[in-house]
């Protein structure tokens, strides 16, 4: 089967990976070309040999990135920071090696050289949020790589990079100890199955005739879509607020960026895939975790709204992405979180998001309370634990799962084994039956 991700890139301007680095043939030949007989690149003064190899490592790490930048013509720098706190310390998120001071002489050696272009970043006025240095790669550069043989292609990962992610409120990461229960066993599942699916032959089959039409919403429009990278198939964990019990969803595999109208071109091993996914997880999970059945097959059907839309002669697929939206909107949002501005909402003529909000608050009068909370990031944890049992139970059986937060991807022959074990994992956590599509 063909992979038609391999094909020119586009994407989104990304953070720099710390965890990059180049092959060891590449890095020589990286070490030679820039390096050799000029120790004191990037600096005034000779490098010892210690601090040389420690810069070295740096250097072929801003490369590695700037490859993978240099495959995404048009979103195509690498942020960076250059405070002396953004790659100092002793912390999970980044390599031993890896200083800011090492760093910035790397960046604005190869500027110097006129193999980056770059951009110093400002921090923000008032201590506010200020904006990030970044540097892209020349057209000169790139091609002074290729000649020598350092390609895309040369770019590996660190498979020692944390797969657990803990964010403050800010967002901002967080350190914490790996070798502690729970969060030691998460980590070893995590590494185990990413090895698994490493060794799978992953890809995205797209008819010819319909090829342009994929393509066309990743490189058109000023909202178009990160084209996804078929690269990226380890997968990472984030938890929110400092807490393990908050999110905990999976993210980084490139199928995920893949809209759903075309996920069935996904293919796993050269086979055809099947998709199922929990029907109004979040809804429903609020309802059983609270001890209390909900067998409806479908929450977002309000016939109160359903009546007026039909007979205002509205597309009901739009009207229910946009209860969908608010119904989350409800269970993610906190009481002091304004919920009234959501965009592109198709709603009954003359009806207020307020009116809309109530409707569904009683539609749903059981799990009432749970509104305006912020409980939606509890809700998605008790999905990722569900998600990770699913997964797991197909590394046992030798079935690669991908997951999409609350669906999954298998080959076709799995298809009665995915919708069972995912009703078997869900009974686990809940004790009541999921609804299934």
């Amino acid at each position: 089967m063909a992979n038609d991700l391999n094909h020119e890139r586009d994407g989104q301007d990304s953070a720099l990976d710390p965890w990059l680095r180049l092959r060891p043939d590449a890095e020589l030949i990286v070490q030679d070309w820039l390096l050799h007989g000029c120790a004191h690149f990037g600096r005034q003064r000779e490098r010892k040999d210690a601090d040389l190899g420690r810069f070295s490592s740096v250097l072929a790490l801003v490369i590695a990135n700037t490859l993978r930048a240099g495959h995404q013509p048009v979103f195509n720098r690498v942020h960076y920071g250059r405070q002396h706190s953004d790659y100092s310390g002793d912390t999970i998120y980044h390599p031993a090696w890896l200083g800011t001071k090492n760093l910035k002489s790397a960046v604005d050696a190869l500027a110097e050289r006129e193999h980056l272009s770059t951009k110093l970043g400002h921090r923000g006025k008032d201590f506010g949020p200020g904006k990030q240095s970044a540097f892209s790669p020349t057209e000169g550069f790139l091609g002074e790589l290729l000649r020598r043989g350092v390609t895309l292609e040369c770019v590996e990962r660190d498979d020692q990079g944390p797969v657990l992610r803990l964010k403050d409120d800010e967002k901002h990461l967080v350190p914490y100890d790996p070798s502690l229960p729970p969060v030691s066993g998460w980590i070893e599942n995590l590494r185990e199955f990413n090895a698994y699916l490493g060794n799978q032959k992953l890809g995205l089959a797209i008819p010819p005739d319909l090829k342009k039409e994929f393509f066309a919403q990743f490189d058109q429009g000023a909202d178009r879509r990160p084209r996804p990278d078929s690269q990226n198939v380890g997968l990472y964990r984030v938890f929110n607020k400092r807490q393990w019990e908050q999110n905990g969803r999976f993210y980084g595999g490139w199928w995920q960026l893949i809209p759903s109208r075309w996920r069935p071109f996904i293919t796993i091993n050269g086979e055809g895939t099947t998709e199922r996914d929990f029907s109004g997880f979040l809804t429903r999970a609020a309802y059983h975790r609270d001890g209390i059945e909900y067998a409806v097959d479908d929450p977002y059907e309000i016939p109160e709204i359903r009546q007026v839309s039909d007979a205002e002669g509205l597309d009901w697929a739009k009207v229910r992405k946009s209860l969908k939206l608010m119904h989350n909107t409800l269970l993610n949002a906190s009481a002091t979180d304004k919920i009234n501005h959501i965009p592109n909402l198709t709603l009954p003529k003359g009806w207020t998001r307020a009116r809309v909000y109530e409707i569904i608050a009683n539609h749903h009068d059981p799990i009432r309370e749970h509104f305006r909370k912020g409980e939606g990031l509890e809700l998605m944890n008790l999905e990722s634990r569900i998600c990770e049992d699913v997964m797991m139970n197909g590394l046992k059986e030798n079935i690669p799962v991908l997951p999409i937060h609350d669906s999954f991807l298998v080959p076709d022959r799995a298809s009665e084994w995915l919708e069972a074990t995912m009703k078997d994992c869900y009974r686990r956590q809940f004790s009541f039956d999921p609804k299934i599509h």
